[in-house]
């Protein structure tokens, strides 16, 4: 019974940041970044505010010695941005926090950058709908070092694999490849993709409700 179930399930890997080509994309641009850095951290972005540039949030995915990066809550890309480029003081930031910004292009290379990087409240990135319908399902990829992972869980016959980040892990569990997890289903307002939020063991007690 097990088999048949198995091979009657269609699969769906929901287009988001994490898809295998923005992830080698993502990857190309960091190793370019990473291996010929003096640029980046010799000559500081100095964007700043253009008019009315258009304002997006973003969650920090990433911090390394002068540069970062961020990913964008409205739409599936990750920004380069350079800690000059930070309203605030660049050590009380970390990687999970929300941020807004405005998208430039660099000078030098014409790759869209984060400028005019602001810190903001986690209740001023309300990106998703958070539903009140609880899945299960199990960890096929684990989020860490600000790298998303994958839920995969079944509806009527179908297999699903829903995105999450560490900060949608409940507080006080750590999760990893292959544990049983129990998750509320979100929808993003901008794409309409699922991801899944408030995410803990299976067999753990929830610690409140959305």
């Amino acid at each position: 019974a097990a088999e048949s179930t198995s091979q009657s399930l269609s699969f769906h890997l929901w287009p988001v940041a994490s898809t295998p080509g923005t992830i080698m994309a993502s990857a190309k641009w960091q190793g370019e970044d990473e291996a010929g850095d003096q640029a980046s951290s010799g000559s500081p972005r100095q964007n700043g505010k253009q008019g009315n540039a258009h304002r997006e949030a973003g969650i920090v995915e990433k911090l390394l010695h002068s540069y970062g990066f961020i990913r964008c809550c409205e739409r599936s890309a990750r920004l380069f941005f350079h800690y000059s480029q930070f309203s605030g003081n660049i050590e009380h930031l970390r990687i999970g926090d929300p941020v807004e910004f405005e998208m430039t292009n660099d000078r030098k290379s014409g790759k869209p950058v984060a400028s005019a990087v602001v810190k903001i409240s986690s209740e001023a990135l309300s990106s998703e709908v958070l539903s009140d319908e609880v899945a299960t399902g199990f960890i096929t990829t684990e989020a860490k070092d600000g790298a998303e992972g994958r839920v995969a869980y079944e509806n009527r016959g179908e297999c699903f694999f829903l995105p999450y980040t560490e900060q949608d892990v409940e507080e006080g569990y750590t999760l990893h490849q292959n544990d049983s997890v129990r998750f509320y289903l979100a929808t993003c307002k901008v794409t309409g993709a699922p991801c899944a939020k408030r995410v803990r063991p299976e067999n753990a007690p929830a610690k409140g409700s959305p």
